[in-house]
C-alpha cells in the first residue's frame, strides 16, 4: 500500500489509463480535431472531457478507413459463441442501439417526399450521458459517391424516444443537399439495396448488398435480361420432340380411373348384399307360411 492509499496494481492501472488518454488526445489533434479533449476512455462525464459534432464527424471519417470498424458498426445484432462457462452457442444476444440499421429507408425521403439519393447507411455510434443527452454519429453514402459523416448531439432525456426520427430527418436532408450539389449517379440502387427491414415495396433490394465504399454494385436483373436476349445469328431449327406427359398428371389420371372402378365395385357389392338380404327374408317368410298351413291341416 502506497502513501496515496492505492495498491501497486491500482497505481499501474491508473497510469495505463492516463497514458491511453494522452494518446487519445494526441491522436485527435493529429487527425484535425480542434475542439476535443478527453479525460477518460469511457466517455463518462467530466467538465474537461468534451468534443463537438464537427470533431465527431472527423473521428468517424478516420475510423471508417478500417474495414473491421465498418463491419462492427453495420452489424444489427451479435450472437455470442459458447465459452467455458456457457457451453452452447447463442447463450446471449445483443442488439445494436442504432435503430436506423433496421429501418434505413426512413432516410430515403424528406418530409416533402423528395428522394434523398442515399444508397447506403453503413452504420454509426450512439452515446448517452445525463449531461450530454443522447448523441449519434452516422456514416452514410450518397448515390453520387459522396461519403457523409453526420452527427446529432444534445437530445434531452424527455425526447430520447424520438431520437431515431430526429436523426433520420437530419440524415435525409443532409443527403438531399449533397445530391443537389452534385446530381451525378455513381452508385446505382436504392436505400433498400443495403437493408430491407420493414422497407416499403419501392425500397426493396434491386441490386447486390452495398456494404463498403468502392464496392461495385451489379444489377443482376439487367444482366439476366442480357443473357436472355435473342442472338443475332439465326439458330438452326430444332426438331420438335414428342410431347411428354407430366408423370404427376398421369399418376393423377390413373388414380381417377382406379377410383371410378372402386366406386362401381362397391356399388355392386352393396346391391348384391341387398338382393341377398331380400331373398333370404323371402325364403324365411315362405317357410313360416308352410309351417302354419301344415299345422292348420293337422288340426
Amino acid at each position: 500500500m502506497s502513501a496515496t492509499g492505492k495498491t501497486k496494481e491500482e497505481i499501474l492501472g491508473s497510469a495505463k489509463i492516463e497514458a491511453f488518454v494522452a494518446l487519445m488526445n494526441r491522436r485527435a489533434e493529429l487527425i484535425g480535431c480542434q475542439d476535443t479533449h478527453f479525460m477518460n476512455p469511457s466517455g463518462l462525464h467530466d467538465d474537461n472531457h468534451y468534443t463537438t459534432t464537427s470533431d465527431l464527424t472527423i473521428m468517424m471519417s478516420k475510423a471508417s478507413e478500417y474495414k473491421d470498424f465498418n463491419t462492427l458498426i453495420s452489424s444489427e445484432t451479435h450472437i455470442y459463441k459458447g465459452t467455458n462457462k456457457h457451453k452452447s452457442d447463442a447463450w446471449n444476444y445483443v442488439k445494436n442501439s442504432n435503430n436506423l440499421l433496421f429501418d434505413p429507408w426512413i432516410c430515403s425521403k424528406t418530409a416533402e417526399k423528395q428522394d434523398t439519393h442515399m444508397v447506403c447507411l453503413v452504420g454509426g455510434k450512439t452515446g448517452t450521458t445525463s449531461k450530454a443527452g443522447k448523441c449519434m454519429t452516422l456514416y452514410t453514402i450518397n448515390q453520387n459517391g459522396h461519403e457523409l459523416m453526420i452527427s446529432v448531439c444534445g437530445i434531452p432525456q424527455e425526447y430520447y424516444y424520438y431520437t431515431t426520427m430526429y436523426v433520420a430527418s437530419v440524415v435525409a436532408y443532409g443527403n438531399y443537399t449533397c445530391w443537389k450539389k452534385d446530381p451525378t449517379v455513381v452508385y446505382k440502387g436504392t436505400t433498400g439495396d443495403y437493408r430491407n427491414y420493414n422497407a416499403p415495396k419501392d425500397q426493396m433490394p434491386q441490386y447486390d448488398p452495398f456494404i463498403f465504399p468502392g464496392d461495385q454494385l451489379v444489377n443482376y436483373i439487367i444482366e439476366e435480361e442480357k443473357k436472355n436476349e435473342p442472338q443475332v445469328t439465326a439458330a438452326p431449327t430444332a426438331t420438335p420432340e414428342p410431347e411428354q406427359k407430366n408423370p404427376v398428371i398421369e399418376l393423377v389420371e390413373h388414380y381417377k380411373v382406379a377410383s371410378v372402378i372402386v366406386v362401381i365395385l362397391v356399388l355392386l357389392i352393396i346391391v348384391t348384399n341387398i338382393i341377398l338380404i331380400i331373398r333370404v327374408n323371402t325364403l324365411k317368410n315362405n317357410r313360416r307360411k308352410r309351417r302354419k298351413s301344415r299345422q292348420y291341416i293337422k288340426s
